[in-house]
């Protein structure tokens, strides 16, 4: 039965504009106050720009000897959006460009947030606390103030992922019509354009038609018509892209090639076999160095290895004091978030509509988590930022969790404890740390 509709409350719609605008607020000044270039790969990502403004042509990946543009394997939405804000602030010099294009890139962070609570409200309409808390959640998080502020492709993958499976659960209330499959089927196909990360989609928008519609009843010319016009729609807008590579590279998502150029990259065998690392510390630092760039504690990635490396030799100052207390409390607030996964399931347990969403939304977190770790098993890459496009299931978890303890007092001080660790590792992130 499709749920009527109900626009939040004055106060909610309040609470929800007050989040956003103060995440907003947190990005740009993430944008503006992170020296230029220190975000990962960001000169990289600035040439692809300046490569399709003057060149008007998409850049070849080659090796690193040969070119700095190693990035050019890269989907090219971002930077084909991007080139406009580039041509309009190249004359003040490319450093002011980079600002300008790390504060255009603020607007799909926020973009991200109104996704998220399109989801979150979707999925508990009665539970606007914990849509307003998933919300705050990323707003704060300082992983995502770091990507929003970053020139790069991550924020445009996370809003395209999130609006994706916003859309897969709105889906869910209504039978399919053809134009829901050819919309899913185009978010699908630019989030391929926006960044590999984001193949996960195909098989979520797949299993809505053919293992939701199949378990509804639905007719085989239904979810089979459904999963044609899907899958039609992502090819309409990607399979330029994709047949540009295979012609270039011999592969659709250039990995041969990818393997070829970073094979000097760091790999797992450099711990374990240069430095005799065994397996099971270095499983324990990247594991340490993921949670660390998820919460933004003590900087960026590579200055969280420098200052985790000083920790470990006994030279702890003050803001290293600072970073354990941050990590006490975020490790509680994820064994927190762990164990109250649970309570994301609808209070009687019963609802048709929300149990196949938060499956899809549980598959999709998986799916991002393996591809994650599959990666970090070739390279070194312990970089929190590669779990961002599904950073809307990471939010659910932790929104959910506090509703874990027994009282309202009990509830409302974990939130507040949360949001106040990542206010001040964001605080410690702009100027200590930065």
């Amino acid at each position: 039965m499709k749920r009527k509709k109900t626009a939040p409350s004055p106060r909610t719609a309040a609470a929800l504009a007050a989040i956003c605008a103060a995440s907003v607020l947190l990005s740009l000044l993430f944008a503006l106050r992170v020296q230029p270039w220190k975000q990962p790969d960001e000169r990289a990502h600035f040439q692809y720009v300046e490569h399709l403004a003057t060149h008007r042509s998409f850049p070849v990946l080659k090796s690193k000897a040969e070119s700095s543009l190693y990035e050019a394997h890269q989907p090219p939405a971002y930077y084909v959006l991007a080139v406009p804000v580039y041509l309009l602030s190249r004359s003040g010099g490319e450093v002011r460009a980079m600002y300008a294009l790390r504060v255009w890139t603020c607007l799909f962070g926020a973009g991200t947030l109104g996704f998220l609570w399109w989801l979150a409200s979707t999925l508990f309409p009665r539970r606007p606390v914990l849509s307003l808390s998933a919300v705050a959640f990323v707003g704060l998080l300082p992983m995502h103030l770091y990507v929003a502020s970053s020139l790069g492709n991550d924020a445009l993958a996370g809003m395209i992922a999130t609006a994706t499976l916003a859309l897969l659960v709105r889906s869910l209330r209504t039978p399919p019509a053809p134009r829901t499959a050819l919309l899913l089927g185009a978010l699908v196909g630019l989030g391929l354009l926006s960044k590999t990360t984001c193949l996960f989609l195909a098989p979520l928008v797949a299993a809505r038609f053919l293992w939701l519609e199949a378990g509804r009843r639905a007719t085989f010319r239904q979810w089979s018509a459904n999963t044609l016009a899907a899958g039609a729609a992502a090819l309409a807008v990607s399979g330029w892209w994709l047949g540009r590579n295979t012609l270039l590279y011999g592969d659709p998502l250039v990995l041969r090639k990818f393997n070829e150029v970073f094979v000097s990259s760091p790999h797992p065998s450099k711990f374990l076999v240069d430095y005799g690392m065994s397996l099971g510390n270095y499983l324990r630092f990247v594991a340490q160095l993921v949670f660390l760039t998820f919460w933004g504690v003590l900087g960026e990635v590579n200055d969280a290895i420098r200052r985790l490396t000083a920790i470990y030799r006994g030279d702890l100052s003050w803001d290293g004091t600072v970073g354990l207390a941050l990590c006490a409390v975020f490790a509680l607030a994820t064994v927190l978030a762990a164990l109250g996964a649970g309570m994301l399931w609808p209070e009687d347990n019963r609802d048709p509509e929300t149990r196949p969403g938060l499956v899809l939304v549980f598959v999709g977190l998986g799916l991002v988590v393996l591809s994650f770790v599959q990666f970090n098993f070739t390279y070194f890459q312990a970089q929190a930022r590669y779990l961002h496009p599904l950073v809307c299931g990471f939010a659910l978890c932790f929104a959910a969790a506090p509703e874990r303890l027994p009282t309202a007092w009990a509830q409302w001080g974990a939130r507040i404890l949360l949001a106040g660790g990542m206010l001040t590792a964001a605080a410690m992130d702009l100027t200590v740390w930065r």
